[in-house]
């Protein structure tokens, strides 16, 4: 040993500290000094002067399901991704260890740990270097709200912050702004956003692993991104893992397991769902309202009808949309909603929110025409009605397929969506009364340029109507006859309850609506599954439209382009109907909330057994207008008819009415003697015949037959 190390030697034996010794103590005594002195004069310092502590603490808006799980966020305004989180939100096991790696006297201090400070005075001077910085969560915190240069003035300053922030905040609050404020690399800020984005899980559980990763990524947050350089990842987080396990934070079987799971190799995207509600929503958030807007969408039911949007488009029209929701009957609460089957779709124009278009309603008005018929007693489901020609002045509606079909009960023509029965109730009723039937159950009507007031029309869709408003309408159907406020917020709805029909009338509507026949390829539904339903195309097939309600739900379907363009040949039962369907098939049964009333079969089974406007002059012994052949039913053999050089004729006979008789097959007029008793028509093959007669009444017969 060298006579200098001697002398070192002895001179510490004696008690003395060495010459470097002691310059290290006196410097580290002045820089305690300095941190003192800056500390105590920041108090002195208006806050204004020292930074306000906002730059960075501006939250991004998160759109959340009814259970708090992220439906889709919009960036902070200065770009970053830093989702709201508490801490009651995150794995208490996460925080643990947080608290035992970063701050282990959090829950001690003021916000200035005077031990771990004076702790790294010493190392730092003794190492020559910064090796440990002595900070808290809270001076962490102070600096994540006003980063700037590390110099040793703003060292004070941050303590000053945290001191600060200790005295106004308590350790939960100061704790949940370190969990959203941390940086995870690129843009990710927050602990949520990086559970999100980097484990694609919510913080509320974590394995040891996991936790690991996301207490080390803040300390050098760009640098080990696991998908940039996944070994210094892994390097930082096993340093986390084996200090936490130094400190008895962890057990060593933990720390093993924990070292020998994988790191995620890439960053994952956030949830996106309900995107056209979410941005429907941002839009109408204003600066200082809470950043988490929490709505009343079940996050399950949410992907289901997402599902079945994109499982429908492929057999729609390549550039058709398609748009659902989903409704509680009880309550209105919106429990799903696609405004669009593909939002990155360009050629379906799919970012464009369909759910809130307005569009004509086609014929899905006709249940409360006749629920409101019902509930004035001038007529019943089984009130018989004539489907034929008919004139309103300069209006003359005729049937969606064409032909007519003669008399029918009110209850066959809502199941056939026939047009004549429900404009001539709707003539009764008055169609200004109907309209404001529907704006007290909490419809928006919207009529066409040049047409301020409602008009016949109204009962085929002349009116501007959302999907939104339909379903407002249909929860009364489900509802007893009260239409709940259709609502999104979890604050609930803004209005109170509106009741558009009886509950018989929405029992009985119910019940006719359920046995109309099912549409093409589908399967009727089990009895205790049964639902109402009603479909509805738009003029020139520009809206296709299907509404469902049953067991607890009420669902809209809406499909059509999202210009407005007519789509050859779609209607609802085939393009809209099947969705829902498949949908209801899916749903849980809920129970309903109002029962039908007792007695609903004596309010509503009563009323005229024929319509009060069909001309039936019975009193005068007329007989009633009839086809004599063929009889409906009648199987005839087409070629074994007479022949002659221009064909086979058969002969159609009729009996009773009035004169001229009108005759129509399938839709189309034949020629006839308009005072003659008979006519003929020749068949083009063998097949399905409908046969209808009109007399100068208007009064209508039928008859169904088969040619083989």
């Amino acid at each position: 040993m060298s006579r200098q190390n001697d002398r070192r030697l002895s001179f510490r034996s004696a008690g003395h500290a060495s010459p470097r010794d002691m310059r290290i103590a006196s410097r580290a005594r002045l820089a305690a000094f300095a941190a003192f002195f800056v500390l105590a004069a920041s108090f002195l310092i208006p806050p204004g002067l020292i930074g306000k502590g906002r730059r960075m603490t501006g939250a991004s808006l998160a759109v959340e399901a009814a259970d708090g799980r992220l439906l889709r966020a919009f960036a902070a305004p200065d770009g970053q991704m830093r989702l709201p989180v508490t801490s009651n939100a995150v794995d208490p096991n996460f925080l643990r260890l947080l608290i035992a790696y970063e701050d282990k006297r959090f829950h001690r201090h003021w916000g200035v740990d005077g031990l771990a400070f004076a702790r790294a005075i010493r190392q730092n001077f003794g190492a020559g270097r910064v090796v440990s910085g002595g900070s808290t969560l809270t001076m962490q915190v102070a600096r994540l709200m006003d980063p700037g240069p590390r110099t040793f003035w703003r060292k004070g300053l941050e303590m000053h912050r945290a001191l600060r922030l200790e005295l106004f905040h308590s350790k939960t609050e100061i704790l949940d702004l370190y969990l959203r404020l941390a940086p995870y690399g690129g843009n990710i800020a927050g602990l949520r956003t990086a559970s999100l984005q980097w484990l694609g899980k919510e913080p509320a559980h974590l394995t040891l692993a996991e936790s690991a990763l996301l207490i080390a990524l803040p300390q050098s947050p760009n640098r080990a991104r696991p998908d940039r350089d996944p070994a210094i990842a892994r390097k930082i987080r096993d340093k986390v893992l084996k200090q936490l396990a130094a400190n008895g934070a962890i057990r060593g079987n933990d720390l093993a397991v924990a070292l020998a799971d994988p790191l995620p190799r890439a960053r994952e995207s956030l949830p996106f769902h309900a995107p056209h509600l979410a941005e429907r929503l941002a839009r109408a958030h204003r600066p200082g309202d809470s950043p988490t807007i929490r709505t009343t969408i079940h996050f399950d039911l949410q992907r289901i009808l997402e599902a079945a949007a994109a499982r429908a488009l492929p057999a729609l029209d390549p550039e058709a949309s398609i748009a659902l929701i989903l409704a509680e009957s009880e309550t209105g609460a919106i429990r799903a909603l696609v405004g669009g089957g593909d939002y990155f779709s360009l050629r379906r124009r799919g970012a464009v929110d369909m759910s809130e278009a307005v569009r004509s309603p086609g014929s899905t008005l006709k249940p409360f025409i006749y629920a409101m018929a019902f509930d004035d007693a001038i007529a019943r489901p089984g009130t018989i009605i004539r489907d034929a020609p008919v004139k309103f002045g300069d209006y003359e509606p005729g049937n969606f397929e064409g032909g007519f079909v003669g008399d029918v009960s009110l209850a066959e023509a809502l199941q056939l969506s026939l047009n004549i029965p429900a404009v001539k109730i709707l003539d009764a009723i008055g169609s200004e009364r109907f309209a404001a039937r529907l704006r007290e159950g909490g419809a928006v009507l919207r009529w066409p340029a040049g047409h301020a007031r409602a008009g016949l029309p109204l009962a085929l869709g002349g009116v501007g109507l959302r999907l939104s408003d339909l379903v407002q309408l249909y929860l009364a159907l489900d509802a007893g006859g009260v239409a709940p406020a259709l609502h999104v917020s979890e604050d609930g709805p803004m209005r109170k309850p509106a009741r558009l029909m009886s509950a018989e009338a929405s029992a009985t509507i119910s019940r006719i609506l359920a046995g109309a026949p099912t549409p093409p390829g589908v399967a009727a539904a089990p009895d205790t599954q049964r639902f109402a339903f009603k479909t509805g195309t738009s003029y020139g097939f520009r809206d296709a439209w299907a509404l469902g309600a049953g067991g607890g739900w009420t669902l809209g379907v809406l499909v059509a382009r999202a210009d407005a363009t007519p789509i050859p040949d779609q209607f609802g039962r085939a393009a809209a109907a099947p969705v829902l369907f498949r949908i209801f098939d899916l749903l849980p049964t809920r129970s309903r909330a109002r029962p039908p009333e007792s007695g609903r079969a004596a309010g509503i089974e009563s009323g005229p057994d024929f319509w009060r406007g069909d001309r039936y002059d019975r009193s005068a012994g007329r007989e009633g207008l009839r086809i004599v052949f063929p009889d409906s039913g009648t199987l005839v053999n087409w070629q074994s008819l007479s022949a002659d050089s221009e064909g086979t004729s058969l002969a159609l006979i009729a009996s009773g009415g009035r004169k001229p008789y009108h005759w129509l097959v399938n839709g189309k007029a034949i020629a006839s003697e308009p005072f003659g008793d008979s006519a003929e028509w020749r068949p083009d093959g063998p097949g399905a015949v409908s046969i209808t007669l009109v007399d100068s009444d208007g009064q209508a017969a039928a008859a169904d037959i088969w040619l083989k």
